[in-house]
C-alpha cells in the first residue's frame, strides 16, 4: 500500500513547530495538522504501508478538496467540536463531508452519547470565555463575520461568492457589509452584535453602516464569541458557514445559516430563515444534526492506533467513528 501524505513532506520537514510560508494559521491550528501528519505516519510504518510525496494507492490530504488530486483521498480538518480533535470524508469536508444530508433514524444510544457528547464540547467552550464580561442588557441577535477568503464562497454560488477571489483589504469589509444587510433582511426585531474573525486585524468599523442599536466588536476589543453564545440573552447565531454556528448549536442557541454547514439545500436541518424550523422548536432535530457531529468526530489517539488507521484506508473513510470502533471491539 503506497499513500501518498504530500503536504507533509512539501511544507513541515523542517521546522517542527514554527509555522510556514504556506501554514500561516495559528500556532496551536498547525501543530494539530503536524501532529495528524506525524499519528498518520508512524501507524503507517507500523502497518508496514509506504508512504510519501510521491502517487499512491491512495492520498491523504489536509483541507478542502484539491482540483489536481487523482489519487482517491481523505480529505481532513478540524472537528466542529472539539477543534483539537479531527473530521475526514473522502467527499471532502465541512459541507462537503458525506455526512452532509444522511438522513438516519436515532437511537436512544445515539442520543445518550450525543448528550454526553454536547456537555463535554461546552464545557470546553466554557475555558475560551473572558474575565470582567459584562453582559447585554437585552435580548440580541449575534452574528460571526467571515473573512473573503473561504472555499465555500468558491465552491457554492451566493450573494457572498462575489468577494471569494478579492484580495484586496476592502473585501473585507465589503462581505462584512453584505452579511449585515443579509441579516438585516431577516427583521428579527432585535438589537444585532456583529462580531469580527478574530483572525482579521483590519480596522474598517468606519466602513460599515449598521442600525444605531446594533454594535460591531472589534478583534481588538479582546471579547470572546462565546461570552456571547453562552448568554442567554443570545436569541439567534446567524452567518453564512462559520463553525461559530456549529458551536452556537452546541451552546443551545438557535442558528440560522446562509450557507449549508453539514446540511445541504435539498434537506436541510439548520433553517436559512427565521421562517424555517429552529432547533429549539424541534428537539428531534437538533439530536439529529448533534448525532452527525458526534460520529464524525475522530481524535489524535486514533491516528497513533494502526488497526483503526487500517480500517479508515480500507474504508476510504466510509465508516464513521462510532461504527468503527464497533466493528473493530464489539
Amino acid at each position: 500500500m503506497q499513500v501518498k501524505i504530500e503536504q507533509a513532506f512539501k511544507v513541515f520537514n523542517p521546522p517542527l513547530f514554527d509555522r510556514t510560508e504556506i501554514w500561516q494559521g495559528t500556532e496551536s491550528g498547525t501543530l494539530a495538522v503536524k501532529l495528524l501528519f506525524q499519528a498518520f505516519y508512524k501507524s503507517l510504518i507500523d502497518l508496514g504501508y509506504s508512504a510519501g510525496n510521491k502517487s499512491g494507492d491512495v492520498a491523504i490530504n489536509w483541507g478542502g478538496k484539491r482540483s489536481n488530486q487523482t489519487s482517491e483521498t481523505l480529505y481532513f480538518e478540524h472537528a466542529w467540536g472539539p477543534r483539537h480533535a479531527y473530521q475526514f470524508s473522502s467527499t471532502g469536508v465541512n459541507y462537503n463531508h458525506r455526512c452532509s444530508n444522511s438522513r438516519k433514524s436515532l437511537t436512544q444510544m445515539d442520543v445518550r452519547e450525543a448528550k454526553l457528547y454536547r456537555d463535554r464540547i461546552v464545557a470546553e467552550l466554557s475555558r475560551f470565555r473572558t474575565k470582567n464580561f459584562i453582559e447585554p442588557e437585552n435580548d440580541f441577535v449575534l452574528v460571526p463575520l467571515q473573512t473573503p477568503r473561504n472555499n465555500y464562497f468558491t465552491d457554492v454560488d451566493s450573494r457572498f461568492s462575489k468577494f471569494a477571489l478579492d484580495k484586496s483589504d476592502s473585501a473585507y469589509w465589503g462581505i462584512s457589509q453584505e452579511i449585515i444587510l443579509a441579516v438585516e433582511e431577516l427583521d428579527l426585531g432585535l438589537p444585532v452584535i456583529y462580531v469580527q474573525d478574530p483572525r482579521d486585524l483590519r480596522d474598517y468599523a468606519s466602513e460599515l453602516i449598521i442600525k444605531s442599536n446594533s454594535k460591531f466588536i472589534t478583534s481588538k476589543h479582546g471579547r470572546s464569541i462565546h461570552d456571547y453564545l453562552s448568554s442567554d440573552k443570545c436569541k439567534f447565531v446567524v452567518g453564512i458557514n462559520t463553525n461559530a454556528l456549529n458551536e452556537a448549536i452546541f451552546w443551545g442557541r438557535d442558528v440560522i445559516s446562509f450557507g449549508e454547514l453539514i446540511d445541504n439545500k435539498n434537506n436541510r436541518i439548520i433553517p436559512s430563515s427565521v421562517d424555517g424550523v429552529m432547533l429549539s422548536d424541534n428537539e428531534d432535530l437538533y439530536w439529529e444534526y448533534m448525532v452527525r457531529l458526534y460520529r464524525n468526530t475522530w481524535y489524535l489517539s486514533d491516528f497513533v492506533n494502526p488497526i483503526v488507521v487500517k480500517e479508515i484506508i480500507t474504508s476510504m473513510g466510509k465508516l464513521d467513528r462510532v461504527d468503527t470502533m464497533e466493528k473493530l471491539y464489539v
